[in-house]
């Protein structure tokens, strides 16, 4: 108990590293509607168009850091910031069961070395769905002793792919959304893999995890899917999985297959 307390109060610490967020540092949030993303939760919300410039600019000084008042970040890489922004923008798309749904924030974390934390942390703080915060948790390696479903998502890294198996038996049947942007992430369980197609971040869905978990995603985020599979195939699964393919297909047209 007292190992993954620390390990817990580690992986916050590691999150708090990484706050903060240089003068001249693209707002990732604006780098995804612009250029990446195409799930927009404005749309979907119309919470913007109801807003004056004059509120929007107090929530803005509201969910900022002080200049100043937080150490400088290193440039973050564009790719990793289209990537978080459309991670946190799925989150308005995405429906967690009870009790986890009662939550007052949504606990993002990320497992293993990757760039893309230091993304995620310039959005940590951030509402998201339902006026939930947007909470970071870092987890430097695999820990067969840590308990991962205090995480709402939980972004595997590349360089914890050997682990994914394990990651995905410890939380089988709970609420927790895999996500991962490595080749063969769903094959090996993982539940949305985020592919970057020239500046567009786009992803593939394995349903078979996220039936079982009792998370309810939308049909905008199906919808805009490359794929929508079953790994490993399930008949009761309504959608196609080619498994004589080497890779998971990529079908030009939107929505899942018939």
């Amino acid at each position: 108990m007292a190992s993954y307390q620390n390990t817990a109060k580690d992986s916050r610490h590691a999150a708090d590293a990484l706050r903060g967020r240089p003068a001249n540092a693209p707002n990732p949030i604006r780098t995804a509607a612009r250029q990446g993303c195409e799930l927009n939760p404005r749309t979907y919300i119309g919470l913007l168009a109801r807003l004056s410039c004059a509120a929007a600019a107090f929530i803005a000084l509201l969910i900022l850091p002080a200049k100043g008042s937080e150490p400088p970040l290193a440039q973050t890489d564009p790719r990793c910031e289209r990537k978080a922004a459309c991670v946190h923008n799925m989150l308005y798309f995405i429906e967690w069961p009870h009790p986890a749904a009662a939550k007052t924030s949504i606990t993002l974390g990320v497992l293993g070395m990757d760039p893309i934390r230091q993304s995620f942390a310039l959005l940590e703080g951030r509402p998201t769905a339902n006026d939930k915060n947007f909470r970071l948790v870092v987890f430097e390696k695999y820990d067969k002793n840590v308990d991962y479903s205090i995480c709402d998502v939980l972004f595997v890294a590349r360089s914890e792919s050997a682990h994914l198996e394990e990651v995905v038996e410890s939380l089988e049947d709970k609420p927790v959304l895999t996500i991962g942007d490595w080749p063969d992430f769903l094959r090996a369980g993982g539940m949305i893999e985020l592919v970057q197609i020239n500046k567009k971040i786009r992803w593939r869905i394995n349903l078979r995890p996220v039936n079982k978990s009792g998370l309810q995603l939308s049909s905008q985020l199906l919808r805009n899917a490359l794929d929508v599979v079953c790994v490993p195939l399930d008949e009761n699964c309504p959608v196609r999985y080619e498994k004589n393919k080497q890779s998971l297909p990529m079908r030009p047209e939107r929505g899942p297959a018939p």
